[in-house]
């Protein structure tokens, strides 16, 4: 929710000063990215798979949307300017975080993707 609100606020200002403190929401997003999926997996796997997870959790998450993300952002920011793209993005997030976040409250799941005990 907070990289969302970062790009929709970026696409919407020209000003250096509110872009600078737009980019503070990063490390609430950056935080939450990288701390909150390795203490859940350190929960759920076993022993043996801890490491493993944690890896392919890099690549996924770091790696390879760096690389193809990068693509194509630059396309989109040819296409239709950097200052839209980045409220294309922002868009997308907002999206694709209620994308996830209605099923699992449907299903009945916590924060921590597990049900609530009685």
């Amino acid at each position: 929710a907070a990289s969302a609100l970062r790009f929709i606020g970026i696409s919407m200002t020209g000003s250096v000063p509110v872009i600078m403190g737009l980019q503070l929401l990063a490390v609430v997003s950056m935080g939450c990215s990288e701390y909150f999926p390795m203490l859940y997996m350190n929960e759920i796997a076993p022993d043996e798979l801890k490491g493993s997870m944690q890896s392919l959790n890099v690549v996924v998450t770091f790696g390879l949307p760096q690389i193809f993300g990068s693509m194509l952002g630059g396309v989109l920011a040819d296409a239709i300017g950097l200052q839209s793209a980045f409220g294309v993005y922002g868009a997308f997030l907002v999206v694709m975080f209620h994308a996830f976040l209605i099923p699992a409250k449907k299903a009945g799941l916590t924060w921590a993707g597990t049900k609530p005990q009685a």
